[in-house]
């Protein structure tokens, strides 16, 4: 047994965190954490090599100064920006990813880490990891993606919900277009299709990206999607929060201060690259995922 990793001074567990490895009591491993003095910078462990290694030279060469490469260029733009590599005093021997936090400019996130392709599992993994990572979600060989964590606000009860991996693999193929997605996206008490419609715009970029790149091939990689949850006195607009597209956000600028708007705050990015590889053909694998996720939103734009 392991003892419970030391939690660096200044520093605290990540508030918003669906789904990887967390600080915290009866945890031995290192989880993600949050300076206490600026809520906007997180810091991630670098796991053992090689795939700690290899997400952190990933960052460094994506993000370098001198990078010339145009498609790792347009891929930043999906990426949370990194801004070097930290060592905490009682943790000399871990080096730690400086990124930032995509959640810290929404009040009531609704939060949703997905990995992406039906494939999780890297050229390198052993038979045992293959079985492994297909038994966890079976269906994932046809959805093409699955959820490791959800976090979602109800505004009606002002109530949110954190949903962990064990329930998002509990989900059935035939359930997971309601139960899943739909729940996510507020189906059962108002369906965000402004939110949804914002998103799909964003995924088909990166869609774009990745129909042009054959430069690299990414296994166990999530999408990041963060949206705000809160939504203020709809009823102003003669509308209630049932009805259709109804949303009056609160929006927060660079500066602090917050806006309401008509348009819904809403973030997408990849993360996870323990799992990067060379390559010389499109992802497909990735691509599939990419291709269904927009498929189901579509299907659910219709539901509503």
């Amino acid at each position: 047994m392991g003892s419970e990793p030391v939690l660096p001074k200044g520093t605290r567990p990540l508030d918003v965190q669906v789904a990887g490895h967390r600080h915290g009591a009866g945890k031995t491993k290192l989880g993600m954490l949050q300076s206490e003095e600026d809520a906007h910078l997180i810091y991630k462990a670098v796991q053992n090599p090689p795939r700690g290694t290899r997400e952190l030279e990933f960052y460094q060469q994506v993000f370098s100064p001198a990078c010339t490469d145009v498609q790792l260029l347009q891929l930043k733009r999906f990426m949370p920006h990194f801004a070097g590599v930290y060592y905490y005093k009682e943790t000399p021997d871990v080096p730690y990813l400086k990124l930032e936090n995509i959640v810290s400019k929404f009040r009531k996130p609704c939060v949703a880490d997905i990995k992406m392709g039906p494939c999780t599992y890297d050229p390198t993994a052993s038979a045992e990891k293959i079985a492994s990572e297909v038994q966890k979600f079976p269906a994932v060989v046809r959805i093409g993606f699955q959820f490791t964590g959800l976090q979602v606000h109800d505004p009606t009860r002002n109530k949110t919900e954190c949903l962990d991996k064990f329930w998002c693999r509990s989900l059935k193929e035939e359930e997971f277009l309601i139960n899943g997605v739909g729940k996510f996206f507020g189906l059962d008490h108002h369906l965000r299709k402004d939110v949804i419609k914002a998103l799909l715009e964003k995924l088909q970029l990166i869609q774009d990206w990745f129909d042009t790149q054959t430069e690299l091939a990414f296994y166990a990689s999530s999408l990041l999607v963060v949206y705000e949850g809160e939504v203020q006195n709809a009823s102003r607009h003669g509308t209630t929060m049932n009805g259709p597209e109804s949303s009056d956000l609160l929006k927060t600028k660079s500066d602090g201060t917050e806006v309401n708007s008509d348009h819904p705050l809403v973030d997408v990015r990849m993360i996870d690259f323990t799992h990067v590889f060379k390559s010389e053909t499109k992802d497909e694998n990735y691509l599939f995922g990419l291709r269904n996720l927009i498929r189901y939103l579509n299907e659910l734009l219709q539901l509503g």
